[in-house]
């Protein structure tokens, strides 16, 4: 396994451990995208998650801090699916009450926060902003999985390792 890899299947293990705060909004299942797509269902229960790496973005930077020593900036993306539904307003009224109700947010970031190197696989998670710390700022987007529309709560978690050849 790589440092990354490392990185992931621990967020992973720490997003499986988490319960929602009102009752009934249990996470299903948490799958490695794209490592465990073969393995998932084409209608996934919801509540579940993915996780992985955000490739070819912006944020995927190689920075040489000394002979034989990089360090890795990279984003880690969490994707809460908390309802299926449409981009109508009512689908996404109930999804943003789920995402309330469910505390799903502020879960997710105390989580992460507890934990900001995943067990020693990083540096650091999150980005400083001045006034602290930040982990990630979420969103509530509708997204398709294998054609069936869902309301996801989309965390982009800026990562930083360090990597000696």
């Amino acid at each position: 396994m790589t440092q990354v890899q490392d990185a992931v299947l621990i967020a992973k293990t720490i997003i499986e451990g988490l319960t929602p705060a009102a009752p009934g909004l249990p996470l299903t299942a948490v799958y490695i995208y794209p490592d465990e797509y073969d393995t998932m269902p084409k209608k996934p229960a919801v509540t579940f998650a993915t996780i992985g790496r955000l490739r070819a973005n912006a944020a995927d930077i190689w920075q040489q801090e000394e002979v034989c020593t990089y360090m890795h900036y990279w984003l880690l993306r969490i994707m809460i699916f908390l309802s299926v539904g449409e981009t109508k307003d009512p689908s996404k009224i109930m999804a943003n009450s789920m995402l309330l109700e469910s505390d799903w947010e502020h879960i997710v970031i105390e989580a992460l926060a507890n934990d900001r190197t995943l067990t020693g696989t990083a540096v650091a998670i999150g980005e400083s902003t001045g006034d602290g710390w930040s982990i990630a700022s979420p969103d509530l987007e509708w997204r398709q999985w294998n054609q069936q529309p869902y309301w996801a709560m989309t965390f982009d978690v800026p990562v930083m390792q360090e990597h000696t050849f």
